[in-house]
């Protein structure tokens, strides 16, 4: 089964549509929600998925989302394209622009998406440029971001299980990291995402390190403070008690 195929089969048993409570991006207090229609998807263990993420290399990555049938990153607004890392062979199947500010990137259809989007998907798949190739969407959903692409185009919601106390860990140290971010004034998707995972780094194993010194007992009241305070947001994980 070629990759594409794997991945449609992966999907098509993870999918539900549905509406989610998302934090917004911009909000300093990070409570803000706003309720959307988006397809919702499963994805497993959070700290299993952040660990992995973490292990890559972050200039050869190579995304395993189980896409199905979804197309909105391909309404993205803008795929860069570094031509001293792409292949020749690669090259040749794209159809490329350069931007006034001097950056190489993927043609955009007059309706906003990607010039090579067909109806079945990508036509120069095999081909795709690195930022495609890298591109996994499940880290956004893992920080509270919903990227929104041509203005009401939405990337699909993951909702990752919750239970080990590693897993609340992550969740909380992501979820505060992207607060963190708005108070810092980025209030896009983009730049937010890197200010999060900068932030990430930092808290992460101040959160661990403070849900291991809770007794068990207690961390149920922990975790259910996060929750009511909007640090967890009742829509965004599967609880299961650590």
């Amino acid at each position: 089964m070629g990759e594409a195929k794997r991945r449609r089969s992966e999907a098509a048993n993870m999918v539900q549509r549905g509406t989610v409570q998302v934090g917004v991006v911009g909000d300093p207090s990070g409570v803000t929600t706003a309720t959307i229609n988006v397809d919702e998807r499963h994805a497993g263990s959070l700290s299993a998925f952040m660990d992995e993420f973490a292990r890559q290399n972050p200039h050869d990555r190579r995304s395993s989302v189980p896409c199905g049938t979804c197309r909105q990153c391909c309404w993205h607004p803008t795929v860069d394209v570094d031509k001293s890392v792409e292949r020749p062979e690669d090259l040749a199947h794209l159809d490329l622009v350069v931007r006034e500010d001097g950056k190489t990137v993927i043609r955009k259809r007059p309706d906003g998406a990607c010039v090579h989007l067909g109806d079945g998907g990508c036509t120069v798949y095999k081909h795709r440029p690195r930022a495609c190739r890298s591109y996994d969407c499940r880290i956004y959903s893992a920080f509270g971001i919903l990227p929104t692409f041509n203005g009401d185009r939405h990337a699909p919601y993951w909702k990752f299980t919750l239970r080990s106390v590693r897993d609340y860990a992550v969740a909380i140290a992501a979820r505060l990291s992207t607060m963190l971010a708005s108070v810092d004034g980025h209030d896009d998707d983009n730049s937010a995402m890197q200010a999060a995972g900068h932030r990430y780094s930092q808290v992460m194993p101040r959160s661990l390190t403070a849900l291991m010194r809770i007794p068990a007992s207690e961390r149920d009241q922990v975790i259910a403070s996060a929750q009511s305070d909007g640090v967890l947001p009742p829509d965004a994980f599967e609880y299961r008690a650590p």
